[in-house]
């Protein structure tokens, strides 16, 4: 077992109250392992583990690398479902950017066109201004609107976040995202499906209310303390997604990744 798996079965029966003092042991810990890896790297610069932490629920280093390549796997094969690629696009935006757990894989796309990542952690996007030498990176706030015009993105994608919203803030950045998005464009989200690997740790009552109301929205030790109430862990039925974000955009694909570990269900939108 290794550390990462290690961490997944001891964090969710920490204590609420000393979970905060256990993140911090952990990331001092994991500073120093950063010592001896990031010499080999190829980036120049890695975000540290408490940045780290709030992008994956998780510091640790090789987890941040590994899970930030194959979602960007899977986002470009993803695209290419609807006959697309990143380099299709001129306008892009990141909603939900962290710290740039994606931004540095799919960089040598994202130099080249006008790229802008925004997110409410503040010293995420420090730490993506200071670091990452393109793009341009704002701070948004808990509710709509963000600071861009009307119709200027051709392309917009977002992983976990939707995983993480309660109703109200959900359909709040979907009336928002379609606002900012280009007629024909394209936005890409990722849900936490039906398969979720997280199902097991589920009751009976939770299974019932995602059943009945196709939504699920949990609070966790994970991210209390960490993250307001309205940000913790939502769960979504590909009916519900049908129902519900159609309101805003047509749907073009609904792609499960059922329960791969590190994977979420993502939905292709495309605004009339």
């Amino acid at each position: 077992m290794d550390v990462t798996e290690l961490f997944d079965k001891i964090a969710p029966h920490i204590p609420e109250k000393v979970f905060p003092d256990f993140i911090k042991l952990i990331c001092f810990y994991e500073e120093q392992e950063d010592k001896q890896k990031t010499l080999s790297l190829d980036f120049k610069s890695v975000p540290p583990p408490n940045l780290r932490f709030h992008v994956t629920g998780r510091p640790f280093l090789d987890f941040f690398l590994k899970s930030g390549n194959m979602t960007t796997q899977n986002l470009k094969d993803a695209l290419q479902q609807i006959g697309k690629n990143f380099d299709s696009f001129d306008n892009i935006l990141e909603f939900g950017c962290g710290c740039g757990r994606l931004t540095i894989w799919l960089q040598d796309y994202l130099k080249l066109k006008n790229y802008y990542g925004t997110d409410i952690d503040t010293e995420a996007i420090l730490w993506c201004k200071n670091n990452l030498g393109f793009g341009t990176f704002d701070t948004n706030s808990a509710n709509p609107p963000l600071n861009y015009p009307s119709d200027k993105f051709d392309l917009i994608y977002s992983y976990s976040v939707f995983t993480h919203l309660d109703e109200e803030h959900q359909f709040s950045w979907l009336n928002e995202l379609k606002r900012i998005t280009k007629s024909g464009g394209i936005v890409m989200l990722t849900i936490r499906g039906e398969e979720d690997h997280e199902k097991q740790y589920w009751t009976d009552e939770d299974k019932e209310q995602l059943q009945k109301h196709g939504f699920l929205f949990r609070h966790s030790n994970l991210w209390s303390g960490f993250f307001p109430s309205w940000y913790q862990t939502a769960f979504h039925t590909k009916e519900y997604v049908m129902n519900n974000f159609s309101k805003y955009f047509d749907i073009l694909k609904y792609i499960p990744k059922g329960s791969k570990r590190i994977g979420q269900d993502i939905v292709i939108l495309k605004k009339q």
